[in-house]
């Protein structure tokens, strides 16, 4: 990809995109990269980019057929890094993510048990990613 397409990619990502953190029996998952739109080519090529999986919603009612990306965990923390250098809105929500991917596969020692402590550091990271995402909380962060 070219550095045009990248910061082509953030700024779609910006506006259409979401990036979250799953709840999965009563604690933090997976990480998930999100992106909707009701042009299918260019989620086309966003998947051709990335890997990941494609979903088609029909249109209903007033809205048109829409087309979902989505990626998650490693896959994901490869989609924002790409993108990083060039993102205004979602910043802060893409470095989150990738404190959080740091956490994602942390076993204890010899077992397969998540310890407590990192537990409670993925538990902080999915309030505050939920805080992030709410709407009216698009503070965009010029350097």
């Amino acid at each position: 990809m070219t550095k045009e397409e990248l910061a082509y990619l953030a700024g779609f990502f910006d506006g259409e995109g979401c990036v979250t953190i799953t709840w999965v029996k009563n604690m933090p998952g997976r990480l998930l990269v999100k992106i909707g739109n009701t042009n299918e080519h260019i989620i086309k090529l966003i998947r051709k980019w990335f890997k990941g999986s494609i979903t088609h919603q029909k249109e209903k009612g007033n809205s048109k057929d829409s087309w979902h990306y989505q990626t998650c965990n490693g896959n994901a923390v490869m989609f924002l890094k790409a993108i990083y250098p060039h993102l205004l809105i979602k910043k802060e929500q893409a470095h989150m993510a990738f404190e959080y991917s740091k956490l994602i596969y942390m076993k204890g020692r010899g077992t397969n048990k998540i310890p407590e402590v990192v537990l409670n550091l993925r538990k902080k990271l999915f309030d505050q990613m939920h805080v992030l995402n709410h709407p009216g909380n698009n503070q965009v962060t010029i350097t």
